[in-house]
């Protein structure tokens, strides 16, 4: 009978995973100010507002995991 329970609570677990990941792709991002940088893990990035893109120093990442921008360059 425990057993029930252990899968049970662990599909609980894993389906309040799912939707808490879910719930934070989901939420929007702040537009970046003029001049806004962040370090993704690698490399350091830049916003440019005018033409709307990052532009990040082109170091060689290997495995690294990046890291998303905090703010959204427009």
């Amino acid at each position: 009978m425990s057993h029930k329970y252990t899968i049970l609570a662990l599909m609980i677990v894993m389906i309040t995973l799912v939707v808490s990941i879910q719930g934070e792709l989901d939420t929007p991002l702040p537009k970046c100010e003029v001049g806004f940088s962040y370090y993704n893990g690698c490399n350091s990035c830049l916003c440019d507002l005018a033409e709307s893109k990052w532009f990040c120093t082109t170091r060689w990442c290997g495995g690294v995991r990046l890291i998303k921008p905090p703010c959204l360059c427009e």
